[in-house]
């Protein structure tokens, strides 16, 4: 997808390629009218190759999505498309992924690792009571900027459902895989480290004991609990997450 210098259904000025994933491609555009920068997310897939069903389906799910008022999930703005491809347009954020600050040696406080996590779980929660999950979960989605903490790469339900999942998966697998996901970067942000099996998985003296275990439990035994406003629920029941929340992040 050569898009560079191009325009963009009159609204926006493409000024080049920022990156790519498995499904679609990053491209930094400005504007026309307001001057602001932004990112737009061009799917790979053409929308002739996809079932008729697929690209409304996203669209239901992004007008779910914008519907959301929460400072912890990052979201797109629009929808659209041009000749035979979609899009959608994100706000351009400055930050930094969890990924890059891992490969930097990055290991966070318990304090401030059980912060990201709980923010992380009110976003993942939010999207739960909409029948929506990430799936995707990662330390290359989540970013940490200037304002607190954003998710990015939010599962849109209808596509990637039909190319990630089989659809016949109910709610709680589907939270049972963002519980896993999301254990692993608890782990992560807790050792600087990606879990290995589950005998090797160990915690420094310093982690608080009810900490290691309801990690161990995301990640062997994220069906337990059931859905993930249980498991916020849990992590904001006790007495240290409580008194390490006044300070939000």
């Amino acid at each position: 997808m050569d898009l560079e210098g191009k325009s963009i259904n009159r609204i926006y000025s493409i000024k080049g390629k920022k990156g790519e994933s498995r499904f679609y491609e990053i491209w930094e555009a400005t504007s026309i009218y307001s001057a602001t920068v932004l990112d737009l997310h061009f799917y790979k897939h053409s929308l002739t190759s996809l079932p008729d069903t697929i690209y409304e389906n996203i669209k239901a799910s992004f007008f779910k999505l914008v519907d959301i008022q929460t400072p912890y999930l990052y979201s797109p703005f629009e929808i659209d498309t041009i000749d035979d491809s979609f899009y959608l347009a994100y706000p351009q954020i400055n930050s930094t992924s969890l990924k890059n600050l891992f490969e930097s040696g990055v290991i966070f406080p318990y304090e401030i690792a059980l912060k990201i996590v709980i923010n992380i779980l009110r976003g993942l929660a939010v999207l739960e009571k909409r029948n929506l999950h990430h799936n995707l979960l990662s330390a290359e989605t989540v970013w940490l900027t200037e304002s607190g903490l954003d998710i990015t790469n939010i599962k849109i339900s209808g596509f990637l459902d039909h190319f990630l999942l089989d659809s016949r998966v109910t709610s709680e697998q589907n939270a049972a895989l963002d519980i896993h996901n999301l254990g692993i970067l608890l782990y992560q942000l807790l050792t600087g480290k990606s879990p290995g099996k589950q005998d090797t998985i160990s915690f420094e003296n310093s982690i608080p004991s009810w900490v290691s275990a309801i990690t161990k439990t995301m990640l062997n035994d994220p069906l337990s609990f059931n859905s993930i406003q249980i498991l916020l629920d849990l992590f904001l029941s006790e007495a240290p997450a409580r008194s390490i929340l006044e300070d939000s992040i």
